[in-house]
């Protein structure tokens, strides 16, 4: 499965913070191509979504203005229409597609992305998840799902405290210098001894920030 990239140098709490973010815009079409076919009024049948038989009949075309045609199969007996399985099947706020879409690409805190779109961090959390298990049906591979940031935390590097030789348990601490681009801090857990980030982990990243830059 392909590898999430998060930057280690994007700060964890960003509520109320104004750091600029990028958007992967090949995520956010794809997204919305998919969005568009789900959400389409055309009352032509598709292939059954439980079966994949194309014996497949309007039921009714819905309510206008935003009512979506609903199908039965002939072979299976069930009704579906074009949400039925997709990240839309229970998404009650499509007046927030819009504004959602762009940050789901972006390495923000689900507090942060809460607040830009007035929901609560819970109902965020659950779209973040939904969406990723529709783009891994859409796309098995992961590389689309990969490409999904919002909420997510960078895996910290291999660490070992040297006042009691803690592996696992540190605090993000901020940076060495105190600048963005430098090496990252890191406090232990147990003991309260700082430890800056490997040499071999810090030239990876801006290796990979460089490159990632460049696309």
């Amino acid at each position: 499965m392909p590898r999430r990239q998060l930057d280690h140098a994007l700060p964890i709490l960003d509520r109320g913070q104004d750091i600029p973010r990028h958007e992967d815009p090949a995520l956010t079409a794809f997204l919305q191509r998919h969005i568009d076919e789900v959400l389409s009024k055309d009352p032509t049948p598709p292939p059954c979504h439980h079966c994949g038989s194309h014996q497949v009949v309007l039921r009714y075309r819905g309510r206008p203005p935003n009512g979506i045609p609903y199908f039965n199969c002939r072979h299976c007996g069930k009704g579906f229409n074009r949400r039925t399985g997709t990240a839309l099947q229970s998404f009650l706020r499509c007046d927030k597609l819009e504004a959602f879409l762009p940050l789901l690409s972006q390495q923000r805190s689900f507090a942060n992305a809460s607040e830009r779109l007035g929901v609560s961090h819970r109902m965020l959390s659950r779209w973040v998840r939904v969406f990723r298990q529709w783009l891994l049906r859409l796309d098995p591979s992961g590389e689309w799902e990969a490409k999904v940031k919002l909420g997510m935390r960078p895996e910290l590097p291999a660490l070992e405290c040297p006042r009691c030789g803690n592996r696992e348990h540190f605090f993000r601490l901020g940076f060495v210098d105190g600048r963005h681009q430098g090496k990252r801090m890191f406090q232990c857990k147990a003991c309260r001894r700082c430890v800056s980030e490997p040499d071999e982990h810090f030239r990876m990243r801006i290796a990979s920030r460089a490159g990632a830059t460049e696309k």
